[in-house]
């Protein structure tokens, strides 16, 4: 790596009650080269019943290369959920 080169990344998550979040990033550059993508998901959950929890996650990703003119997107969705949780004997 030369004097002008760097590599870099970063995380980070919390939790608060049933509400949670995610955060990662990663950056990059050697000579002409550069990289940088970012991933984050938030959401929360609730206990239905005691087999039961549903819950709601918004979740992106980011991603943006450049070394030509090459460039990638990202996109960002909703996801519910419903999980069951098998009872323990």
């Amino acid at each position: 790596m030369g004097a002008t080169d760097a590599v870099g990344a970063m995380s980070t998550a919390m939790a608060y009650g049933p509400v949670w979040k995610r955060l990662s990033a990663s950056w990059s550059n050697e000579g002409s080269a550069d990289s940088r993508s970012v991933l984050g998901a938030f959401g929360a959950q609730t206990r239905l019943n005691e087999n039961a929890v549903a819950g709601l996650m918004l979740r992106f990703d980011k991603i943006t290369l450049t070394d030509a003119p090459s460039t990638a997107g990202g996109r960002t969705y909703v996801q519910p959920t419903l999980e069951q949780i098998l009872p323990t004997t």
